[in-house]
């Protein structure tokens, strides 16, 4: 919270002390209309208040757009990574799963080719190739779709977490403005108490 005060405090630093300056010197010329010094400091406080207040908006907006840039940018990153590490475990399951599938389907192959059946045998070889090759077509089916049900798990879950760390941005810069008003109209209140406004 200190870090975000400082950063919109410091940015409007130089506005504030030239803004102050032109408006101390303008208001000491003498009161418009007839009006009392009070009055005038007065008016002097509340436009300065409104301007300074304004700046501050326009520096918290800057601000999470510039931090909320790095998040959105930091959770892709997060959300390619766990990508990348779901294809990497789906694509081991299915070497391993495969494997064994392939090895039974070489073996009927071979046995097609080089082994003389008997045409029910033959036909029953057939049929167990089929079902291999129809689990095999299955299994890869199986892994897409978990891919793509996970992957949707995946995309909620860091919309998610980004939407939660956006809000905290927001909160957390609303409150960085608020205290700098705060520490800004104790000032006001503590020159003019002292007679230096």
């Amino acid at each position: 919270m200190r870090q975000l005060t400082g950063l919109i405090g410091l940015a409007l630093l130089a506005a504030l002390l030239s803004g102050s300056a032109l408006s101390l010197g303008a208001g000491r010329q003498g009161a418009p209309g007839g009006l009392g010094w009070s009055a005038v400091q007065l008016y002097a406080q509340q436009a300065e208040g409104a301007n300074y207040e304004q700046e501050l908006l326009q520096a918290a907006e800057e601000l999470f757009a510039e931090k909320g840039g790095e998040l959105r940018r930091e959770q892709a990153q997060k959300l390619h990574d766990a990508a990348a590490a779901l294809r990497e475990e789906l694509q081991a399951r299915a070497a391993a799963e495969q494997q064994d599938l392939n090895k039974e389907l070489l073996g009927l192959q071979l046995e097609l080719l080089f082994v003389s059946l008997a045409p029910q045998e033959e036909e029953e070889k057939l049929l167990e190739l089929a079902a291999v090759q129809e689990e095999l077509r299955d299994l890869q089916d199986q892994l897409e779709a978990e891919y793509k049900e996970r992957m949707e798990e995946l995309q909620t879950i860091h919309e998610a977490e980004l939407g939660r760390r956006l809000a905290a941005l927001e909160v957390e810069l609303f409150q960085a403005v608020q205290e700098e008003l705060a520490l800004y109209r104790l000032a006001l209140s503590r020159a003019q108490a002292n007679g230096s406004y």
